[in-house]
């Protein structure tokens, strides 16, 4: 390994991918005195934020995994002490690396790539780096870059002693939250109950939609209060997590609160996808009897909304038998929504896509 290596840097290429990881752990284990062991792990984390920056995340990945592994007891390669690589991995965690992570994901921002190293973090995080951790997960929006980081965080809760997702949540700033929010997805603890409600009235949308995510591992009809009344919630994003909320667990208390939203909203209020989330929602919040009444809007000709259609018809077409009774009728009733009928009533793949 060391040969190739060598040969490699002399010629000036890049080390093969297969011997870099053998190339880390190796040096770690020539570096003799712990002084040392910290100045080459704490290189080789500097060469991994660089790659962050550069938005290669697989290089980093490579370059970290063998430092995060050398710094665990249960796994270091003989001969190496875990202490010094323990103290530069500490140092790692911080605005640095953020602000690299954050740089790199505008520069590559496919998500296959970044899971798994981001997750890698999480088994170098301790009690005084978690925090750390989560505020990576600045200005990132849902999605499974932000997954991974919660995930991270929950899986090291659960590995370090006396730590837990309620506690953290207690010491946390607003930078941290959302990745925070989305660990709390992995725990069904009632005792999260009260600090995940708090957060679904924070000033900042991230964080309102993030808690209602969370609230999805945990049961009390306050959180239907909650998901009721976020369903007109100022922020797009929380409004779309609501109803999906509502939607799942049939919420019949909302069924009067939608239908009325879904009538009354203009093309500057709510988008189209919005829009058919609105008239699912009234099919499911209703339990089904709501389809008359789609059916009627549906064929409205005074609609504040010119998709208002659209979004009944693609309700209508989930409801079974009696769904595709009602756009019989509308095909026949109103000719000029056949063409939107069609769209909808795809084999059940393609519908989902729409």
């Amino acid at each position: 390994v060391w040969g190739r290596a060598l040969r490699a840097l002399h010629q000036g290429n890049d080390v093969p991918p297969t011997d870099l990881s053998m190339l880390v752990t190796e040096s770690l284990r020539a570096a003799g005195l712990e002084a040392e062991v910290e100045s080459t792990a704490r290189t080789w984390l500097d060469r991994a934020r660089r790659a962050f920056a550069d938005g290669d995340p697989v290089l980093a990945g490579r370059l970290l995994r063998p430092v995060v592994l050398a710094a665990d007891p249960r796994f270091r390669p003989r001969g190496i002490d875990t202490s010094p690589i323990r103290a530069a991995l500490g140092a790692f965690f911080g605005s640095d690396t953020r602000k690299a992570i954050q740089a790199g994901l505008k520069q590559h921002p496919g998500t296959d790539d970044w899971v798994g190293v981001l997750f890698t973090l999480g088994a170098a995080a301790t009690e005084d780096t978690l925090l750390d951790l989560a505020a990576i997960g600045r200005g990132l929006e849902a999605g499974a870059v932000r997954e991974a980081l919660g995930d991270a965080v929950a899986t090291a809760a659960d590995r370090l002693e006396g730590m837990d997702i309620r506690s953290l949540l207690a010491r946390a700033s607003d930078d941290t939250l959302p990745v925070l929010l989305q660990a709390a997805r992995r725990f069904s603890d009632p005792t999260l109950i009260e600090p995940l409600l708090a957060r679904t009235r924070h000033d900042d949308p991230v964080v309102r939609e993030a808690a209602l995510l969370a609230l999805r591992a945990q049961q009390s009809p306050r959180i239907k209060a909650a998901a009721r009344e976020a369903v007109s919630d100022r922020a797009r994003a929380v409004r779309m997590e609501a109803l999906r909320y509502v939607s799942v667990y049939r919420d019949t208390d909302t069924a009067p609160i939608v239908a009325e939203r879904l009538q009354s909203v203009g093309p500057a209020d709510a988008d189209l996808d919005e829009l058919r989330a609105l008239a699912i929602a009234w099919l499911h919040t209703s339990r089904g009897t709501a389809l008359a009444e789609l059916e009627a809007t549906a064929a409205r000709t005074d609609a504040r909304h010119p998709h208002l259609a659209a979004a009944c018809v693609a309700a209508l077409a989930r409801a079974g038998g009696h769904g595709r009774q009602a756009l019989d009728r509308l095909g026949r009733t109103r000719p000029e929504l056949r063409p939107v009928i069609r769209e909808h009533s795809a084999p059940r793949g393609q519908e989902s896509r729409s």
